[in-house]
């Protein structure tokens, strides 16, 4: 939700020809929000190092606020890195090797749930977590998942592509 709000916030700045990366005082929350977002998930360990009664009302109280906190903070990262407050970072995420990587990553998306099924329905015995397994576990369906996006991708995307470009570039040089 907060991704669909930054989107439309992005919208109605640019409508409004509002450049963010000017304003001092955005700087400056970006910057605070940028070092102080990892570290606003360490209080969601105190709950889960003490044995806390469950349900808790603290824990329901401190999870709807640090989510929605943790929303915004994403919101304001996003925003941020539209409007390259920091050139460094702009440039990292400017690199060519994001550009594939960002084609794959919807496909890995959408097949994710097909290989997490694969993969959870395909035991046949009683399965004992351990931090290992869910390691191999979590690394294992990104693997398999961007494998098959990437194998979608040359199968489907790219030859479409291709010819859409084909048959709409040739519409295109007529209406010149």
């Amino acid at each position: 939700m907060m991704g669909v709000l930054s989107g439309v916030i992005f919208t109605e700045l640019q409508k409004r020809s509002i450049n963010l990366a000017k304003s001092k005082t955005f700087r400056t929350v970006w910057y605070v929000t940028l070092c102080s977002l990892p570290l606003s998930m360490l209080p969601s360990y105190m709950f889960y190092v003490n044995d806390f009664e469950t349900p808790s009302v603290w824990m329901a109280i401190s999870f709807v606020i640090s989510k929605n906190l943790f929303g915004i903070g994403i919101g304001i990262i996003l925003l941020g890195s539209i409007y390259g407050v920091n050139g460094v970072l702009q440039r990292m995420l400017n690199y060519p090797f994001f550009e594939p990587l960002g084609r794959l990553t919807y496909g890995a998306y959408l097949i994710h749930p097909f290989v997490m099924r694969y993969m959870f329905v395909s035991t046949r015995g009683p399965v004992y977590y351990s931090d290992t397994l869910t390691l191999s576990l979590v690394f294992g369906a990104t693997v398999i998942s961007y494998l098959m996006s990437l194998f979608l991708c040359l199968l489907l995307e790219l030859p479409r592509s291709a010819l859409q470009n084909q048959v709409f570039g040739s519409l295109k040089g007529r209406n010149d």
